[in-house]
Formats: structure tokens, C-alpha cells, sequence
């Protein structure tokens, strides 16, 4: 019984140490991988400044190309002005004609506005004496019926009178 508690506790050392060696070999390898992460952050590192050196090497020429580019459209803008200026004159001359023929344009058809409401009205007022002819005589035609009617109710009555008279000296006699 003793040597199994003796063969245990040396299986169980054994498998602490190798448990350790494990352990240490991970950690090494751990290690190792965090080195190798680190030369290759320290490479991109480098790389990146010397791509960022490349950058500001062709910004810098970029920036000279630009600011002859500006100083060129600098003077075709003011040679742009100085046409523009010219043009904007010849153009006002032109607008100063065209508001003229504008506004004689705009009195004739005032004018012509006015002539045709004039007409409109003279038109309308033709229309409404038309419209009360036409009333006066509707109104002495109904008048006219009226008094037809009217004879011919009296002219009934008359002749119902004679009949019940006749009627009623019929009976007396």
C-alpha cells in the first residue's frame, strides 16, 4: 500500500511537472508570437512612415502644381472680368432698347385693353336692352293672355248667367 501511495505521488509529480513544461512551453510560445507581432507592427511601422514621407513628397509638388494653376486662372479670371465688364455694358445698352420697345409695347396693349373693355361694356349694355325688350314684351304677351283669359272666364260667365236666366224663366211659365 505504501508503494502505491509512493507510485502515485510520483505519477502525480509527474504529471504536475509535465503540466508546468506545458505550461512554460505555452507561455514561450505565447511570447514568441507576441515578438514576431511586435517586428511585424515595427515593419508596417516603417513602411507606413515611408509611405507617409512619399505622400508629403507629392503633396509638396502638388502644391507647387496648384499654385501656378492659381496664378494662371488668376489672370484668365481677370481677363474673364475685364470681358465680362465689356459684355455687361454691351448688354445694358441692349436691356435700355428692349425696356423701350417694352414699354411702348405695354401702352398698346393698355390701350387695346381699355378699347376692348370699353367694347365689352357697350356690348353688355347692348345685351341688357335687348334682354328688357325682350322682358317688356314677355310681360305684354302674359298681359295679352291675361286679358284673353280673363274675357273669355267673363264671356263664360255671361253665357252660364243667360243659360241659368233662361233656365229659371223656363220654369216659371
Amino acid at each position: 500500500m505504501l508503494n502505491k501511495r509512493k507510485l502515485n505521488a510520483k505519477r502525480l509529480l509527474k504529471a504536475e511537472r509535465e503540466r508546468i513544461l506545458a505550461q512554460q512551453a505555452e507561455e514561450e510560445r505565447l511570447a514568441a508570437e507576441e515578438a514576431a507581432r511586435q517586428r511585424a507592427e515595427a515593419a508596417a511601422k516603417a513602411e507606413a512612415e515611408r509611405q507617409a514621407a512619399i505622400r508629403a513628397e507629392q503633396e509638396r509638388m502638388a502644391a507647387q502644381q496648384a499654385e501656378a494653376q492659381r496664378q494662371a486662372a488668376i489672370k484668365a479670371e481677370q481677363e474673364r472680368i475685364s470681358a465680362q465688364q465689356a459684355e455687361a455694358q454691351r448688354q445694358a445698352a441692349l436691356k435700355a432698347e428692349q425696356e423701350r420697345i417694352a414699354a411702348e409695347k405695354a401702352k398698346a396693349e393698355r390701350e387695346a385693353a381699355i378699347k376692348a373693355e370699353q367694347e365689352r361694356i357697350a356690348a353688355k349694355q347692348a345685351e341688357l336692352v335687348r334682354q328688357a325688350a325682350i322682358q317688356e314684351e314677355q310681360e305684354r304677351l302674359a298681359a295679352e293672355q291675361l286679358a284673353k283669359e280673363e274675357a273669355a272666364a267673363a264671356a263664360k260667365a255671361r253665357a252660364e248667367a243667360e243659360a241659368k236666366a233662361k233656365s229659371r224663366s223656363g220654369r216659371c211659365c
